[in-house]
C-alpha cells in the first residue's frame, strides 16, 4: 500500500512541470495538443461498445427531438462515430477536425469533413462541442466560443458537452495534492493539453444554462444565438 501511495505521489508530482507550462505558455500548449493529435487516429478508444451505446443515447437525449433535417456540426467529432449516428437520427451532419488524420474515416461514413480552422457562417441549427472544448487555452476560449457562435443561425444552439470544469475538482479525486495542482493550474490532462473550464465565468460571459454531465466531474453548457449575437 505504501509502494502504491509513493508511486501515486511520484506520478502527480512529475506532471508539475508540464502543467505549469501549458499554464503559462499558449504556444507551448499549441504546439503540445499538435504533437498529440497529429499522431492520433482513435477516438472513443477507451469506451466497451455499452459505453460507447450509453454515450450516445445520453447525447442524443440531452439535445432533445429536433426537426428532421435540421443541419448539425459535430465539432472535433474525430472519426465521425457519433456523427454518424446523429445522421441516421435524422440531421444533416458535418464533423470539423483539426486533424487530417480522420478525413478519411469520416468521409467513408458518407459525412462531410470540415476544417476546424475554417467554419462555415451561419451555417448550423445545432453545433456539439462533445468532449473537447477544454483542449482550448483558457486564453482563448471565450474567443473561440464566440467563433463557433458565428456559425449558427440565429436561433440555433451550441452544446458543449462532457466537460471537466473547475468547479466539480473535488469529484474527480480525493488526492489533495492534485486537487491543489488542479486549481492553481487548471490542467485537467497534461499529456494532451486539457483544461478544467470555469462553468461560472463561461455561463456569465454566454449566458449559458449548465447541465450536469453523465459524467460526475464534468458538466454541460447550451448557448442559445440570439438575433444580435457576438
Amino acid at each position: 500500500m505504501l509502494k502504491k501511495t509513493f508511486h501515486g505521489f511520484k506520478r502527480a508530482v512529475s506532471i508539475v512541470p508540464v502543467s505549469a507550462l501549458l499554464s503559462i505558455s499558449e504556444a507551448y500548449h499549441r504546439a503540445r495538443t499538435q504533437t498529440y493529435w497529429s499522431n492520433t487516429t482513435v477516438t472513443h478508444g477507451d469506451m466497451s461498445n455499452k459505453q460507447f451505446d450509453f454515450y450516445v443515447h445520453e447525447l442524443i437525449k440531452l439535445i432533445g427531438e429536433q426537426d428532421i433535417g435540421q443541419r448539425l456540426l459535430d465539432y472535433g467529432g474525430g472519426n465521425g462515430e457519433i456523427a454518424e449516428i446523429l445522421q441516421a437520427s435524422g440531421f444533416s451532419v458535418d464533423v470539423a477536425e483539426f486533424s487530417i488524420n480522420f478525413k478519411k474515416n469520416i468521409e467513408s461514413k458518407r459525412l462531410k469533413f470540415v476544417s476546424a480552422e475554417q467554419l462555415p457562417i451561419e451555417s448550423y441549427d445545432i453545433i456539439i462541442a462533445n468532449n473537447c472544448i477544454f483542449y482550448t487555452h483558457p486564453n482563448k476560449l471565450n474567443a473561440e466560443i464566440s467563433r463557433l457562435m458565428r456559425s449558427l443561425r440565429s436561433g440555433g444552439v451550441l452544446w458543449i458537452t462532457d466537460t471537466p470544469t473547475k468547479e466539480k475538482i473535488n469529484r474527480l479525486t480525493a488526492n489533495k495534492f492534485l486537487r491543489t495542482l488542479f486549481r492553481v493550474t487548471g490542467v485537467y490532462q497534461s499529456d494532451l493539453g486539457g483544461f478544467f473550464v470555469d462553468s461560472q465565468a463561461l455561463s456569465k460571459q454566454f449566458n449559458a444554462k449548465i447541465f450536469d454531465s453523465w459524467t460526475p466531474y464534468r458538466s454541460h453548457f447550451k448557448i442559445v444565438k440570439s438575433w444580435n449575437c457576438i
